[in-house]
């Protein structure tokens, strides 16, 4: 009887486990369900070689089967939990400032339109981004304001160079007056 409540908890943990990392995936907070992923995972699979084959109603044949499969999704799973909790954690050291968004100056990838979401870069990233007037591909646009992972932007007309005031066309990398290089 005591093996069977044994049998019961390794369940439990890793079941737990496997909804934490879910729950992680779901959450903007890093503080609890990457870590309590990893230690039921690992109690779990502690417990698993603790507890008799017999009490599972499993041969000992396939047992050793079971348990290297087992071993291998629990460990792809921690693995995965601890990614996602270093990057949560980088993040919050971290944290983008709106700020940082609203008039930035990116360049489209895809065309972006009234019907369209496409891509930008900005600041080496690609965002998905939103705009009422048609953007062609490769064309410099204007962050007008970020919801979530979407930026809304409009195409940027009057692009002037910050170290001589000449125009910029919407594909040049360097100011044609001066040669300053145009930050994207």
């Amino acid at each position: 009887m005591e093996q069977f409540g044994l049998t019961i908890i390794t369940i439990i943990l890793i079941a737990l486990g496997i909804a934490f990392v879910f729950a992680e995936l779901e959450s903007d907070e890093a503080e609890f369900f990457g870590p309590a992923a990893i230690f039921c995972l690992i109690m779990g699979i502690a417990l698993w070689f603790i507890s008799n084959p017999a009490s599972w109603l499993i041969s000992p044949e396939w047992f050793g089967i079971i348990s290297i499969m087992l071993i291998t999704v629990v460990l792809i799973l921690i693995s995965f939990s601890i990614l996602l909790t270093y990057k949560m954690i980088i993040l919050k050291k971290n944290p983008t400032n709106i700020f940082e968004f609203v008039g930035g100056i990116g360049k489209t990838i895809d065309e972006i339109g009234e019907e369209k979401k496409g891509y930008i870069q900005f600041h080496g990233e690609y965002w998905k981004a939103y705009s009422e007037m048609i953007v062609k591909p490769g064309q410099r646009v204007r962050i007008l304001k970020k919801e979530g992972l979407t930026l809304f932007v409009e195409p940027e007309e009057n692009l002037f160079c910050s170290n001589c005031g000449a125009k910029l066309s919407f594909d040049s990398d360097f100011c044609s007056n001066c040669g300053t290089h145009v930050k994207n």
